[in-house]
């Protein structure tokens, strides 16, 4: 690959391109610092919601649904339950590496929004049918993958702290949030995403 030059280079429309590389090579995933007193507007999740519905995905299937969870009640909730699967997690380290060392930070807690990413596997059924057999897993992956880097990018552009807990995929963990957050059975629990301002930008 060669190297890039220095001087910025448009496009038609007029965009900087070197832009939105920076925006990239800035974002980080926050980890602690989140302030619960410091609100994110209904226009800036509108915002994030925009970027994810503009994401690629197979066959423009937009396998996604999305929960935004304001209710400190249920962001706190939602933590209870992470750091109670952190047990599973904990006891696996325990006995085949000998130490309890995991990583587990709740501090996301603190964020004024959660938004929780669920994946509708049957959007699958609208693929041909040997891509059904092949590749449907990894396309709904991938356009869920893109759903959320498009929002982690968009609120990158508004100064907003973002980051990825995977963990609610987890058994335990998707199978309490349907529960808590009465979500249909036929839905798969992909990826929870905090959005707030934080008091320290991650390194």
């Amino acid at each position: 690959m060669g190297a890039m030059s220095a001087s910025p280079t448009r496009n038609g429309s007029g965009f900087d391109p070197m832009q939105l590389l920076g925006l990239m090579r800035e974002r980080r995933s926050a980890r602690t610092g989140y302030l619960e007193d410091k609100p994110v507007s209904e226009e800036q999740v509108n915002m994030l919601l925009e970027a994810a519905r503009a994401a690629p995905s197979a066959g423009n299937a937009q396998p996604w649904e999305f929960i935004v969870i304001r209710d400190r009640d249920n962001r706190h909730r939602v933590a209870e339950l992470f750091k109670r699967q952190l047990q599973d997690k904990m006891e696996l380290e325990r006995t085949i590496r000998g130490h309890a060392k995991v990583g587990g930070s709740i501090a996301w807690r603190f964020a004024p929004v959660l938004i929780l990413c669920l994946g509708d596997p049957r959007t699958s059924a609208a693929f041909p049918l040997r891509t059904q057999e092949d590749k449907a897993e990894s396309h709904f992956f991938s356009s869920l993958a893109n759903a959320l880097l498009h929002m982690m990018l968009m609120a990158e552009s508004m100064g907003l702290a973002t980051q990825y807990i995977s963990d609610v995929s987890s058994p335990y963990f998707s199978l309490m949030l349907k529960h808590l957050l009465d979500i249909p059975r036929e839905l798969r629990v992909y990826h929870l995403m905090p959005v707030g301002y934080v008091s320290v930008k991650a390194q």
